[in-house]
């Protein structure tokens, strides 16, 4: 390729480089010299003026030569590079080579966050390396890559008019769609299926300036840099009002209710609703395009019915439990009077009576005779010992904190139970009467097995504290052992030393309420409750004595 002709400065620039590579010093800064160094400069002037005419020559000589130097084959000046590559050192093939492979790779196209590829093939017809590394090493200022370089220009607009095709899109907006149906609200057995909220985001329109997309890419080729990225015009997606959609199908749980008269449970259903906060935030994280599935889901009410009954007959109020005898027919009527008050329930306010309850003991209903206190002798009466359920009840209704309405002491001290804790009843004149009154109703248990008499009293229990019992004692009666003289062949049999009647020692006893904190165990309080009297009764034992001699009375004869 011929050489164009040099422009007066460039032959400017030329001697002025070679002259600061000769002397080292530039002729275009400017300092104050004193006379002698100006003088001296001058001498000097004049001597390298036959130097600097030769510079020229020996330039031009050097460029048209390409053989071998005593450093080896001519290269690249220090700081020579073009589109994008470092050239410096590098012979002419070596730069040629460099040069060259710049256009072997495909060009990379980046859109909207995509990456395209645009192959060499299809956009540089020519590029003649050799050519262009000879002008750089021959002069470096001479280069101009559009002599060398022949892009496929038509092909290249048409790329990028494909380019704008292919991004030009309308803005598409979000859709929210409900799948399914709505489950029922009202509890059921088994959860139901409940709806799943779709969302598919939008995609905001998009567009890029084709002849803006051209140009970059020719730039790209023409600097070497093979990685363009164009901007893209891109609009915005309206935003869903997931708030509007969450209110259309929220539903609030209802809760159970309770008659407190009744205590029917009823009412109580479901809510129903999806998580709000973390469909926005998915939503809001989704990629354009992105499909999102929110589950709807049934929320379950504070108080449900399960709960709310879950609250009847939920705890142990209190229970007695007292050993009885193995007499069999006072066992019998143990077990009759348990049966009969078992499963008994009061309602708050309601209240008990234990002669109402299990009604006139008779033989009809199984009762046998057993013994019983009768005006202060013990005798044998149908249904004889039935008093220790309805004392083992009093006991249980004290320590459940209940209301005692009706209850009166035995005649005498019972054994299977403290001084004071007993309740004594007979069918037309004592009976044992208490109220519910706590806020719940209460279920009556009752039972004889092993050896003892069980009762305990199923409620709700309310109460920050429990109760003991408490008795004092104020008097004590003791009893005296008396003899009852009776001769050998007595009608009942006793023999001597026998005893006829058994003792008791007589009580005046007051009984206390104290409640005690459930925490802490410390005493709340401590109230009277009842006074009880119990006789005493003498010890009877049978002194046997002797008969009286038999003895005859004269009878007054007849005399004249």
């Amino acid at each position: 390729m011929p050489k164009k002709k040099k422009k007066p400065e460039q032959e400017e620039f030329e001697l002025e480089q070679a002259y600061v590579e000769l002397t080292g010093y530039n002729i275009k800064k400017k300092k104050k010299r004193s006379g002698a160094l100006i003088a001296a400069v001058c001498v000097l002037a004049v001597i390298l003026a036959g130097c600097v005419m030769a510079i020229p020559y020996l330039l031009e000589q050097e460029r048209q030569s390409n053989t071998p130097t005593d450093s080896g084959y001519a290269i690249m000046a220090p700081g020579t590079s073009a589109i994008g590559v470092n050239l410096s050192g590098m012979t002419l093939e070596e730069a040629a080579a460099a040069l060259s492979a710049v256009y072997d790779h495909d060009m990379t196209v980046t859109l909207y966050g995509k990456e395209y590829t645009i192959s060499s093939a299809d956009s540089v017809k020519h590029f003649d390396a050799e050519g262009a590394a000879a002008v750089l090493l021959d002069d470096p200022r001479l280069f101009d890559l559009n002599d060398w370089l022949e892009l496929d220009t038509e092909n290249i607009r048409q790329i990028a008019d494909a380019y704008a095709v292919m991004l030009q899109r309308e803005t598409l907006e979000t859709v929210v769609q409900v799948r399914g149906e709505m489950p029922t609200l009202e509890p059921v057995e088994t959860e139901p299926e409940c709806q799943t909220l779709v969302i598919a985001k939008g995609k905001p329109s998009t567009s890029v300036d084709n002849e803006v997309l051209y140009q970059a890419i020719v730039r790209g080729y023409k600097s070497g840099i093979l990685n363009v990225e164009a901007a893209v015009a891109v609009g915005t997606v309206a935003d869903v009002d997931l708030a509007a959609v969450y209110n259309q199908y929220f539903a609030a749980p209802v809760d159970a209710v309770m008659d407190m008269e009744t205590f029917d449970v009823s009412g109580g259903t479901y809510g129903y609703e999806f998580d709000l906060s973390a469909a926005q935030d998915a939503l809001g994280r989704a990629a354009y395009g992105e499909v999102i599935e929110i589950p709807f889901y049934r929320t379950v009410p504070e108080i449900t019915v399960e709960s709310l009954r879950s609250l009847l007959y939920r705890d142990v109020l209190s229970s007695s439990s007292t050993p009885h005898t193995g007499e069999y027919n006072r066992n019998t009527n143990l077990r009759l009077a348990c049966e009969a008050i078992n499963g008994v329930i009061l309602y708050p306010g309601e209240e008990f009576s234990y002669n109402d309850t299990l009604g006139e003991r008779t033989t009809d209903k199984g009762y046998l005779p057993a013994g019983s206190y009768v005006g202060g002798a013990t005798v044998d009466t149908v249904g004889g010992g039935i008093c220790q359920v309805s004392s083992t009840l009093y006991h249980c209704c004290l320590l459940a904190d209940l209301e005692i309405t009706v209850r009166d002491c035995h005649m005498f001290a019972v054994s299977y139970l403290p001084l004071g804790i007993d309740a004594t009843i007979n069918w037309g004149s004592y009976d044992y009467c208490f109220r519910n009154n706590t806020n719940y109703p209460i279920r009556i248990e009752a039972w004889v097995a092993d050896g003892y008499v069980h009762v305990q009293l199923i409620g709700t229990d309310e109460k920050s504290y429990y109760v003991e019992m408490e008795n004092y004692i104020d008097e004590i009666f003791y009893y005296k052992t008396v003899y009852e003289e009776m001769y050998a062949d007595n009608p009942e049999g006793y023999e001597d030393g026998e005893q006829i009647t058994s003792p008791y020692t007589g009580y005046n006893v007051y009984t206390y309420r104290c409640k005690y904190d459930k925490e802490t165990n410390e005493l709340i309080s401590r109230d009277y409750e009842a006074f009880s009297d119990y006789s005493a009764r003498d010890e009877v034992i049978v002194k046997i004595i002797e008969k009286p001699a038999e003895t005859t009375e004269a009878l007054p004869s007849d005399t004249e």
